[in-house]
């Protein structure tokens, strides 16, 4: 049998054991792990047919795909099992004692033929408890964290044209090599099923934002209510500190930069995704350097699962930039501030 075929067999038995039945429907997306799983699929489940391991009434019906396990399958592996981590363990006699980087196998003993019995192990994570650290560290946390603040906000007021021109122009790259996946696998004729095609959508418009956002926080309309350059001469004159403590704009700084962060975490999230749709359309067109886009494919395909999760999160990091950068949050931050204080002036 092939290595993906039996891939994934090993995932059907797998998912076989969670919910006790022998028949049941996936979807096509719970393969990640398989390469071009999209494009091998119908080869994968003709082969299972011709070698008795699935019924013939399996079949496709689009991303979802319909599972009757039969005897032959259930029993294929009757001397290697694995685990959620994909380990391969042989049985050897009536003992059972595997031990991993990650967790650990109880050793357990079995009376009966182990040959014949479908046998379910399950990795218990490491149980190392560390001691609690004493609450003198937290103190040490806060004004360390505190300090860290203070520099990141110096850091940026002296060098923000520059962090807003360098995230501009990476989601222009970005773009432009989103695009042009999306250009050559139209141009070979390569068909993206719903996952693929979602994320590189989401992708595509999700970066245009990051150069609108930048160009509206530099439009004389914003900056004519929140002057950052009066900051950085207050800055300059008194001292971070005192800035912080007595200028109307010190949220707005600090919480800019928390977006400017946030933003280089959106950035990232889509180009590790982008790098998977490009190591995936290569190996299907059988571009050059077919090592590289494999090593590519097995260091990203987690993150072409679910299109749903990439794009929650994505949204995620965007919106909260968004209103970081804006000024939103400072702004609701400056008003139940005002609201407290007029509240305490009438005790």
């Amino acid at each position: 049998m092939r290595k993906d075929s039996e891939i994934f067999l090993r995932k059907c038995l797998q998912y076989k054991t969670e919910i006790g039945e022998d028949a049941f429907e996936l979807n096509i997306t719970y393969f990640g792990e398989i390469p071009n799983i999209e494009v091998e699929i119908d080869e994968i489940i003709n082969e299972l047919k011709t070698l008795k391991c699935i019924s013939k009434k399996s079949e496709i019906i689009g991303e979802t795909i319909q599972i009757y396990l039969i005897l032959d399958g259930i029993t294929y592996f009757s001397k290697q099992k694995i685990n959620e981590n994909w380990i391969t363990i042989n049985f050897n006699g009536d003992q059972i004692n595997v031990v991993t980087d990650n967790g650990r196998i109880d050793a357990k003993n079995y009376e009966k033929d182990i040959d014949n019995i479908p046998k379910t192990i399950v990795v218990e994570g490491n149980k190392n408890s560390r001691e609690a650290s004493s609450g003198g560290s937290g103190d040490q946390s806060f004004w360390l964290g505190l300090i860290g603040i203070l520099v990141l906000t110096v850091f940026y007021l002296d060098y923000r044209i520059k962090v807003q021109l360098c995230l501009v122009l990476a989601s222009i790259i970005i773009e432009v090599a989103t695009v042009g996946a999306y250009y050559n696998s139209r141009k070979a004729q390569v068909i993206y099923g719903k996952n693929i095609k979602e994320m590189l959508y989401f992708n595509m418009v999700g970066i245009i934002c990051i150069p609108l956002l930048i160009g509206i926080i530099n439009m004389p309309l914003y900056t004519s209510k929140i002057d950052l350059d009066a900051f950085k001469k207050i800055v300059d004159m008194d001292g971070i500190i005192k800035a912080f403590l007595n200028s109307e704009y010190a949220y707005y700084v600090f919480f800019q930069m928390v977006g400017m962060i946030l933003l280089a975490f959106f950035i990232l999230h889509i180009v590790c995704s982008d790098f998977y749709i490009i190591a995936i359309t290569n190996i299907v067109i059988g571009k050059k350097g077919k090592w590289f886009w494999n090593s590519l494919f097995k260091l990203t395909y987690k993150r072409g699962k679910d299109w749903k999760i990439h794009v929650s999160i994505g949204i995620l990091f965007l919106v909260m930039s968004i209103l970081c950068v804006i000024g939103i949050v400072p702004y609701i931050i400056d008003v139940l501030s005002n609201i407290n204080a007029n509240n305490l002036s009438k005790i």
